[in-house]
């Protein structure tokens, strides 16, 4: 009997489990490496994912409530004023600088002459009333107004004497006002 049909009480032979060439187990270790590595960048985006959901929560959650913070009905006042400045903006851009012509008319006047009185308008007619102190400035005055290329028309509106001993004169100047006033 060669025992193999009884019961056998010893063990036979066993079979081991030996590496007979070296790197014959390597893609069953790359394949490992390669398994746990995805499983971990698996897990690792899982996580990330669920955070980025809860900013996204946490933010949406702001926004609600900003919105309802909101009053409405002052934006729209705020939107009315800001208009309302826009229109207004544009009106001191585009309106008439007469600061500029009081200078440019002050560089034009002799030192000798003392403006009395003045007036202007904003068809560009500048009528003014003086007093010199010799005819000499009072023809200078005229000689300067009427070299002045700003100044289309000038009309002279006569002498007379002041009781301080001066001469009193009045003039009326119509002016090119675009190339005055105006930017």
């Amino acid at each position: 009997m060669d025992g193999r049909e009884g019961l056998q009480l010893l063990p036979g032979t066993k079979k081991r489990l030996g590496i007979k060439t070296p790197g014959e187990n390597k893609f069953l270790y790359v394949g490992s490496a390669i398994l746990g590595a995805a499983l971990v960048t698996v897990f690792a985006m899982g996580h990330y994912e669920t955070s980025l959901k809860n900013q996204v929560k946490q933010l949406n959650d702001q926004l609600v409530a900003l919105e309802q913070k909101r009053n409405k009905k002052d934006e729209a006042e705020l939107r009315l004023v800001k208009d309302r400045m826009m229109v207004t903006g544009d009106l001191i851009k585009n309106h008439p600088y007469w600061t500029q012509a009081f200078s440019w008319f002050e560089n034009l006047l002799q030192s000798e002459v003392q403006v009395k009185g003045m007036s202007l308008d904003k068809s560009g007619k500048i009528t003014f009333s003086a007093v010199a102190t010799s005819y000499t400035v009072i023809a200078r005055q005229l000689a300067v107004l009427l070299t002045d290329d700003k100044i289309k028309d000038l009309k002279f509106g006569g002498i007379k004497s002041s009781t301080d001993g001066g001469l009193e004169f009045g003039m009326e100047l119509n002016v090119d006002l675009s190339r005055i006033i105006l930017k």
